[in-house]
């Protein structure tokens, strides 16, 4: 992941552009603020520039945490999200001391191999409050997609296979609210931890 970051930094100024300009998840992150106190904690892991999620949730007074392994992307969402906390550091080894009421991992976490993303569930549920929210992103498939091009640079993606999910998260002890696959054909999870 920090090498990921690291070519998140070399692009950060044009993938800010595009990625601001795209606002695809919002009906989800409305399907998650239902379940959500008010001025519940959010945990934002692979927030980037913090637009357009954390400034959306930060306009409807939820409390942001973000955390992202490019250093360029944190620097703009610093500047676009004030009221956000972030922290530098890659998702696998960062230490989370708090307790959350939602955490987002939207398009970040599928870069981590399929082992990785196994553990980082483990992780995930370890940082949130009981009853607390998972909205997270996959694939649609069991695959591996090597060295794909994003403005000039290589990224690699992983996925599980949705039954795959849907085991560890239930043995994790959550309850699947919703999974569908996006125009993206990104697989959208949003789970519930009951214990």
């Amino acid at each position: 992941m920090n090498n990921q970051g690291k070519k998140y930094d070399l692009i950060a100024t044009e993938f800010n552009n595009i990625r601001a300009k795209n606002f695809q998840e919002k009906s989800y992150l409305e399907r998650l603020t239902r379940e959500l106190p008010e001025q519940a904690q959010i945990l934002d892991i692979g927030c980037g520039m913090g637009e357009p999620i954390a400034s959306y949730l930060i306009q409807r007074n939820f409390k942001l945490t973000g955390v992202d392994a490019s250093i360029e992307l944190l620097k703009l969402a610093k500047d676009k999200c004030p009221a956000m906390h972030c922290i530098y550091a890659d998702m696998r080894t960062v230490v989370i001391a708090n307790k959350y009421d939602a955490i987002i991992a939207w398009d970040s976490f599928f870069h981590l191999s399929k082992p990785e993303q196994k553990w980082m569930l483990v992780r995930f549920a370890s940082w949130l409050n009981r009853k607390g929210i998972l909205l997270f992103t996959s694939g649609d498939q069991n695959s591996e997609v090597l060295h794909t091009e994003m403005l000039g640079e290589k990224f690699s993606y992983y996925s599980l296979a949705p039954e795959t999910y849907k085991t560890y998260l239930k043995t994790l002890g959550f309850e699947v609210l919703l999974t569908e696959c996006d125009q993206a054909k990104h697989r959208i999870w949003l789970a519930k931890l009951l214990n």
